[in-house]
């Protein structure tokens, strides 16, 4: 069995957890129009880093209606570019007729992403319904963060 102080020597690993403060409304948008929510997340240095948002995404309805989904993906702020495989569709219902029922559902958004410089991560999402339902990333339910290996 190796000892404790040999173990010293493999690569470094740096976690950062964070918990969502309060809810965040977000709206219909529609049609591929994804915008930031503001979940924000710094990579503080260049490396590989397991990115992780674990979302509790709840849809409120008014009524009946078909076809509604929530998608989200990560966005490099410093690389104004989406980060490659964090599309994930996090939330969809159909054909519901119900008046003020909650659906809450987890969601997770996992990638691995590898950066050259410091860089900030935001969370955008795309709500499409056909209605005038409301939704909400849900702060009690919602953590991010990233294990960085260097």
């Amino acid at each position: 069995m190796p000892s404790l102080s040999k173990l010293g020597n493999g690569p470094k690993i740096t976690i950062s957890e964070n918990v969502l403060g309060s809810s965040i409304i977000i709206t219909a948008i529609g049609n591929d129009g994804f915008e930031n929510v503001g979940i924000v997340l710094t990579l503080p240095s260049a490396g590989t880093y397991n990115i992780r948002y674990n979302l509790g995404i709840q849809i409120s309805t008014d009524g009946t209606f078909d076809n509604t989904w929530i998608k989200g993906r990560l966005y490099d702020i410093g690389a104004d570019s989406v980060i490659p495989g964090s599309l994930k569709y996090l939330h969809s219902l159909e054909q519901v007729v119900a008046t003020g029922d909650l659906f809450p559902r987890q969601a997770e958004i996992d990638v691995f992403y590898t950066t050259t410089e410091a860089t900030t991560v935001d969370l955008q999402i795309d709500w499409h319904n056909l209605s005038t339902n409301t939704g909400a990333i849900a702060a009690n339910d919602t953590s991010y963060g990233y294990v960085k290996f260097s």
